[in-house]
């Protein structure tokens, strides 16, 4: 049986920026594999340390990304509607690198490793597809990584 998908929830996904290089019968696909979940404020989505079993979309309100350093917490970032968060547990699902808590009252689009491998043994092409595209977001965020690291190492070198 084929996933229902949600209409309103389509739309949304569409209208996302990751979505741009999929048709729009491909994001009513892919809907099917995301549930919709809505939380208030101050929830925590997952812990430092948790399992990475599902990656999500926010689709209203905003998430506070954070690391642990023993005692101390550094913020890693802040992000809004459209992102894309913990999409590395649909590839390697290690334990989570950071702790994310939501900053407002959130909804978002959740899709667990179950959803993917049920995705990639129903759609194998758009399963790739998909996966090509959480690899170029992996990727594009590791080269902003990267250029943030070398940065302090030559404000450090100073």
């Amino acid at each position: 049986m084929i996933p229902p998908h949600d209409p309103a929830l389509c739309d949304i996904l569409d209208a996302i920026p990751f979505f741009s290089g999929f048709s729009y019968k491909e994001v009513q696909t892919l809907t099917g594999f995301f549930k919709h979940y809505c939380v208030s404020k101050n929830n925590i989505i997952f812990k430092e340390g948790d399992p990475g079993d599902f990656m999500f979309i926010i689709l209203e309100g905003g998430v506070e990304v954070i690391k642990s350093d023993n005692e101390l917490e550094h913020r890693l970032s802040v992000e809004g509607k459209g992102k894309i968060i913990g999409e590395m547990a649909l590839i390697d699902g290690e334990r989570r690198s950071a702790t994310c808590v939501t900053t407002e009252n959130s909804c978002f689009a959740r899709m667990d490793i179950y959803a993917f491998d049920d995705l990639y043994q129903r759609y194998p092409a758009l399963a790739f597809k998909f996966l090509m595209r959480i690899t170029k977001l992996i990727s594009k965020r590791l080269r902003m990584a990267s250029g943030k690291l070398a940065s302090y190492i030559d404000t450090e070198e100073k």
